[in-house]
């Protein structure tokens, strides 16, 4: 059953706009390292566009570095997450995530070093970026 004494329902959070509840179900998944709790809740959230929950995703991408191919794409869920939300207090964060991947020094991907040989990574920073480079779209409209 994972993290919860039950497991928690977000489609129907999600259904009732839950906004509170997922924001919790997200950050108590967090401090367990329930990765597939936190992306349900994350996508919800995006899709109820409500942005007092900001502050809970900041707190993701402030502190969480991600080590696996679920966090990338966790990550990758966020800038969705974000761009839906729309909110203009994203847009630091939303740069920041198109430059995953890249050599903060020299400004060239680190793909060459890390992501020949690993394919999995390579798509999930791609899809960082790409989500992020979407969202900052719909947030400059």
């Amino acid at each position: 059953m994972g993290i919860f004494d039950k497991k928690p329902n977000i489609k129907k959070m999600l259904d009732l706009g839950d906004v509170e509840g997922l924001t919790n179900v997200l950050m108590a998944a967090k401090e367990k390292g329930d990765i597939k709790s936190q992306k349900g809740a994350i996508r919800a959230l995006g899709s109820l566009r409500d942005s007092s929950c900001l502050p809970s995703l900041f707190n993701i991408l402030d502190t969480m570095k991600p080590t696996m191919t679920d966090h990338f794409s966790m990550f990758g869920d966020i800038a969705w997450a974000l761009g839906e939300i729309g909110d203009k207090r994203s847009r630091y964060y939303l740069e920041k995530l198109t430059r995953v991947g890249i050599d903060p020094v020299s400004g060239r991907p680190m793909q060459a070093m890390i992501i020949d040989s690993l394919p999995d990574v390579k798509s999930a920073i791609d899809y960082i970026q790409d989500q992020a480079a979407k969202a900052l779209g719909k947030i400059s409209k």
